[in-house]
């Protein structure tokens, strides 16, 4: 306490009196944060501060001399040489009335400089100095963000023994006379605000530097509060918002080396990672960033002052074709947070038993003040720093966010991190010392707004936070999960299991995080077929219940214009079909993994009206798919189906399984189910003119030509036809060109011959054009001459109920006809004993046959021919 003496201070020229502060308002979207001592510390290096480098533990000279805090989003870096002295200090309001400041200042004896580095800057700066007196000075200067000087006003809180000179001007200066001004007296309180203007404009304030000068002595350092031009985020963990239907998660640890995901509303768990580099240990300070889906936590168990390491478990790296959000990477975030440039000092317990939440882009994570030994009898703070990254996710700087007594030095402990959560701003602090409290911290203006004491009902444990901003309660002595009312009171408790031993240990939570939302199975066609404003096609995984082999992990769907973005994992079918323009029935092979030991459903549909949508109209007969320890392979079918349009060269086409009981339906093409897969796929189209041509085919004659054939239906604008010849299938050149008929009201039949064939094979295709000079191309055939065993023609083609097959063998043989769909399904056959020479045999009683193509073989011992025929 210092003597009061009454002076009055004469107003002199050139120096002056200023009453009145105000706080200035902030500019645009500028909002004020305040760096409140309160709920802080000055770190010293004193006393249970003290380092000690046996251990490693406690505050080092460089740690006080360039200290750290958070300014709302902001951070403030404070440097300086002059001690600090023990505990934060609470000044009598008397003497802090009209300053900037209220409650706890810090105190500092001796001269010197204090440098105030913003790590963006700030406008309208407000503080305070205490206790100017004794012929002390207090000299203030400023910086703007290109290092111009700013302007600095400077006042006396009251008349007493200060005067100022050069308030107005860069430099400010508070003199003291040589009186001795009382601990409780405003009168040696110097305010100082310093708005960011400058010449040029304004450029906020970067730095400002403090000299104390004159007789040394103590004086005290008030609250800070500035301008700052980015707020917290409102609705931060939206991004984690579940799909209708799937739960909302969050991370927790049941005092084991694992993590699990929670659902917050059930208490079911499901095992994520484990991280084994410490046997025996358990994990903790969950912090999770939703946006780049990153866990960050820390061993603990070790019982070691050298345990300051962050770990991180990455799921992005859910490489491999095989990869589930349980295959990720762990690494080493940080390896001591002693180092620079995070500064963070650690005491008995290191970074174990602390707490950890991520939120705006930053981790936050507290670290523990109290002795190892329960004996608390330490007398130091509990921290909780502010830890920031680059673009590229490394961790760059440190930050103080807040501090709280850890005991009372004597034997009581005062405050225990069982966890925090931050929602909206607002730090939910779970202090689990004693019967534990419930302490609501508000980083922008450095408050504790609210404070509850819990009286062990419950004792304030782990925390989480959900997508929606509420913050869960987790502990108990049967491992629970509560909503916390943000009251100091808490919801019905849901138990917290799982469906096996390592999904959850019952054995109390460990930790909890932030919202989660896995990695899901998604579709990868073209963004229009999963239509914002509607959930994707999505699907959790289960290794029971698959497409295929492989299952695709991801946060996002893969929009690509082909759907290629899953690769090699979208592999449920083996053979994609072809389609053409004029079918109505569709089909498709589908390879099914289902071990669930209950049915599943299988449903699939293609665009077929080319519009960018997956309709109910266009989906597939549903499919139940049994139970089975193999892959199955599921025939999927529509019929009755529209054509796909003539202009369309592809269509896509999504395939979907999930569990019989999640009643899926052909209304379902998108939304989440909890198992299964989701697969699209690009279906090439055969191109078809107005003219279709029904077939094209060329056989062997008289041994030593070639004859071509080929039939169209519905002939128009076609200007003509061009017979190519190549001898290797890559290099073609024109053979012979044909007039067409243009007869579109029945079938037209052509024929040439090629009397000069190549020696053993010879490929032709036919060339069509039409009058607008498009082009289009048969597929391709090859005759070869060598050893011409028998020829193939059938007629009528396109058919309607019966064919005649024309076959000519070089000798007698048994001949097997087969008719076939274009997904081999074998529909008719019958075995003829065929003689030398020309056979004609009457295919009389064909099965009733929908339109479309079919193929007709006939094999016999010598080779095998085939030929395309259509049923009009």
């Amino acid at each position: 306490m210092k003597p009061l003496y009454f002076i009055r201070l004469l107003f002199l020229l050139g120096f002056y009196f200023i009453s009145g502060i105000s706080y200035a308002q902030c500019p645009g979207t500028a909002v004020t944060a305040t760096l409140k001592w309160d709920n802080r510390w000055w770190l010293i290096t004193t006393g249970n501060y003290a380092y000690n480098a046996a251990k490693g533990v406690g505050v080092t000279t460089a740690m006080s001399q360039s200290q750290n805090f958070t300014l709302g989003t902001n951070r403030v870096n404070i440097a300086t040489a002059i001690a600090a002295l023990g505990d934060n200090t609470t000044i009598q309001s008397t003497a802090q009335a009209g300053s900037f400041g209220s409650g706890t200042a810090v105190e500092f004896n001796g001269n010197g400089t204090m440098t105030f580095t913003f790590d963006t800057v700030v406008a309208n700066l407000n503080f305070s100095l205490y206790a100017i007196d004794k012929s002390q000075t207090a000299n203030v200067t400023a910086t703007d963000g290109s290092g111009n000087p700013l302007d600095i006003t400077m006042a006396a809180d009251a008349l007493g023994t200060l005067f100022v000179a050069g308030s107005g001007t860069t430099s400010a200066t508070a003199m003291a006379s040589a009186a001795t001004v009382a601990f409780t007296s405003p009168r040696s309180t110097v305010n100082v605000t310093i708005g960011g203007f400058t010449p040029a404009g304004t450029n906020g304030v970067k730095t400002v530097t403090i000299t104390i000068g004159g007789t040394a002595g103590t004086w005290w350092l008030s609250d800070l509060s500035a301008c700052v031009y980015r707020s917290f985020p409102t609705n931060y963990y939206t991004v984690a918002k579940p799909f209708t239907g799937q739960p909302a998660y969050i991370l927790n640890t049941s005092n084991a080396a694992t993590a699990s995901t929670t659902d917050v509303n059930t208490g079911n768990c499901r095992w994520v990672m484990t991280d084994n580099t410490a046997t025996n240990k358990w994990l903790n300070s969950f912090g999770y960033d939703p946006y780049e889906h990153f866990l960050y936590y820390v061993k603990d168990g070790m019982g070691v002052t050298t345990n300051r390491a962050i770990k991180k478990y990455d799921f992005n790296t859910l490489s491999g074709l095989n990869a589930t959000m349980s295959s990720g990477t762990i690494s080493t975030l940080i390896a001591d947070v002693r180092a620079a440039p995070f500064n963070i000092p650690t005491f008995d317990i290191a970074v174990e038993s602390g707490a950890a939440s991520f939120y705006n882009g930053s981790l936050y994570i507290g670290i523990e003040g109290t002795n190892n030994n329960s004996t608390a009898t330490s007398g130091r703070y509990s921290m909780a720093w502010r830890i920031d990254f680059d673009a590229s996710f490394n961790p760059i700087k440190a930050a103080q966010v807040y501090a709280v007594k850890a005991d009372n030095g004597t034997g009581t402990l005062l405050h225990d991190w069982g966890d925090f959560s931050i929602s909206n701003g607002v730090m939910y602090d779970f202090n689990s010392a004693g019967s534990g409290s419930w302490i609501h911290y508000d980083l922008q203006t450095g408050l504790i707004v609210s404070t509850y004491p819990a009286n062990s009902n419950p004792v304030p444990g782990e925390s989480g936070v959900a997508w929606n901003e509420n913050v869960y309660w987790l502990g108990g002595l049967v491992d629970s999960i509560a909503l916390y009312n943000k009251n100091g009171t808490i919801g019905p408790e849901s138990h917290l299991a799982g469906k096996a031993a390592i999904d959850w240990t019952t054995s109390g939570s460990g930790d909890g995080s932030d919202a989660f939302k896995p990695p899901l199975d998604y579709g990868d066609a073209p963004a229009s077929y999963d239509p914002a404003g509607s959930d994707p096609a999505t699907h959790d995984f289960d290794s029971t219940l698959k497409l295929g082999t492989y299952w695709n992990a991801e946060f996002a769907k893969k929009t690509s214009a082909n759907a290629t973005g899953d690769g090699a994992t979208d592999d449920g079918i083996p053979i994609l079909p072809t389609f053409t323009n004029y079918q109505t029935t569709y089909g498709a092979n589908v390879n099914v993994y289902n071990h669930t030991g209950a049915n599943a459903t299988l449903i699939g549909w293609i665009d077929l009206n080319n519009d960018g949508l997956f309709d109910a109209s266009e989906g597939s007969t549903p499919v139940t798919v049994s139970s089975s320890t193999s892959m199955q392979s599921i025939a999927l079918s529509w019929t009755g189906a529209a054509s796909i349009p003539l202009s369309a060269t592809n269509v896509f086409m999504r395939i979907r399984l999930t569990s019989a009981s999640n009643g899926m339906t052909v209304n379902n093409a998108l939304g989440y189910y909890s198992n299964g897969e989701v697969e699209d796929y690009m279906i090439p189209v055969s191109v078809v003119l107005a003219t279709r041509l029904v077939s094209f085919t060329g056989v062997p004659l008289n041994g030593h030509d070639v004859r071509l054939n080929w039939a169209t239906a519905n002939e128009m604008n076609m200007q003509s036809y061009t017979i190519e010849r190549s001898s290797d299938g890559t290099t073609w050149g024109s053979l012979r060109t044909l007039t067409p008929n243009n007869r579109p009201e029945s079938t037209q039949q052509y024929s040439t011959d090629d009397l000069d064939p190549q020696n053993g094979d010879s490929y032709y295709r036919l060339r069509m054009t039409d009058y607008g000079g498009s082009a289009y191309y048969s597929e391709v055939v090859k005759v070869n001459l060598d050893n011409v065993s028998f020829t193939l023609t059938v007629a009528p083609n396109p058919f309607k109920g019966s064919l005649v097959a024309n076959v000519a063998l070089g000798k007698e043989e048994t001949l097997f006809i087969r008719l076939i769909d274009t997904r081999g399904n074998l529909l008719y056959s019958q075995s003829v004993n065929g003689k030398q020479g020309t056979n004609l045999i009457n295919l009389n009683h064909l099965p009733e046959l929908p339109q479309g193509l079919y193929i007709l073989e006939v094999l016999s011992p010598s080779g095998t021919a085939r030929e395309k025929i259509v049923r009009d």
